[in-house]
């Protein structure tokens, strides 16, 4: 009998570890996965000019991980991210592992669109100003 529930006890934490995404598509249009880098902005940055709101996403952990340190989370972030089509992630909230609480460090985040034709625009048109301040 014993043998048996420790079976079933090695079976229930392998089978629950990993990490766990919850996403949420936001706004009205379906974008093709983008294959360029994402860019991961901070807690309380502004989100870029005539950005689109594609994904609230969720990084987490599902039971027991080993594979659960910061990097790999936001590598993750940023792979769930471009498959739905964002190329700029702004961070949300973060929760480091607690002995109480996760093993696992937790993101959450918004997903955007920005076309990047509208970054560069925006970007001469800064270094134009900073030039007739000089």
């Amino acid at each position: 009998m014993k043998k048996i529930l420790e079976l079933i006890l090695v079976v229930v934490l392998l089978g629950s570890c990993g990490l766990r995404r919850d996403v949420e598509r936001l706004g009205t249009t379906i974008r093709s996965p983008y294959k360029g880098q994402v860019t991961i902005l901070e807690e309380g940055s502004d989100v870029p000019e005539g950005a689109e709101r594609v994904a609230s996403i969720f990084i987490g952990d599902k039971g027991l991980t080993t594979k659960c340190n910061y990097d790999y989370v936001m590598a993750d972030l940023m792979k769930t991210a471009a498959r739905y089509g964002a190329n700029y992630v702004i961070l949300t909230s973060r929760e480091k592992p607690s002995f109480w609480t996760t093993t696992c460090h937790q993101v959450r985040a918004l997903a955007y669109w920005v076309d990047p034709s509208l970054l560069n625009k925006q970007k001469e048109v800064k270094k134009e100003e900073k030039n007739t301040d000089e």
